[in-house]
């Protein structure tokens, strides 16, 4: 994977972690799979790329105490955060993005319904103006990707024309 991400020339490599049944404590031993993880960022470093571990429902990153345990172990890793991800972890994304502090490198969109399915941007009930002025201000080279579904959108056009939608809102903390 490092070698592909190399030859694409990517810096980032996104990482969601190992599995964890929802409601089960993590009794994680953070100093063991630190380990892991730095021996992951080391690899990945020798490819020119970096490891950000992507905050996700269900895995070991599916709320901000576990970044906040993990970060001063492994001080080469970064972080992307997820919209849609918090939504299901239930979790203010703004506690997720304070917790990533200066190691947040990407930013997935995806917007949410009322119902919790996965919608466009601005299509759902999530505030992209604060995020994006939230950004602006506190991370303001971060890189932000549209990260929709086949079922949110049902032509290319549609796709062009949130992603233009998007970058006028952006262009206002520009």
């Amino acid at each position: 994977m490092c070698c592909a991400a190399f030859i694409l020339g990517a810096k980032y490599i996104t990482f969601h972690g190992p599995f964890v049944k929802k409601g089960r404590a993590l009794n994680l031993n953070y100093e063991a799979f630190a380990e892991k993880l730095n021996h992951l960022c080391d690899v990945a470093e020798s490819y020119g790329v970096q490891i950000a571990y992507e905050n996700v429902n269900w895995a070991y990153f599916d709320e901000p105490d576990f970044f906040r345990q993990i970060a001063p172990l492994c001080p080469k890793l970064k972080a992307t955060l997820d919209v849609k991800q918090a939504y299901y972890s239930e979790i203010d994304v703004y506690k997720f993005l304070e917790v990533m502090g200066d190691r947040l490198v990407t930013v997935h969109l995806c917007d949410m319904d009322a119902k919790l399915k996965p919608v466009m941007p601005l299509k759902g009930k999530f505030n992209f103006e604060k995020l994006f002025k939230t950004l602006k201000e506190t991370h303001p080279d971060v890189t932000i990707l549209l990260e929709v579904y086949e079922g949110c959108y049902e032509s290319y056009d549609e796709l062009k024309n949130n992603y233009d939608e998007l970058n006028e809102i952006l262009k206002k903390f520009i």
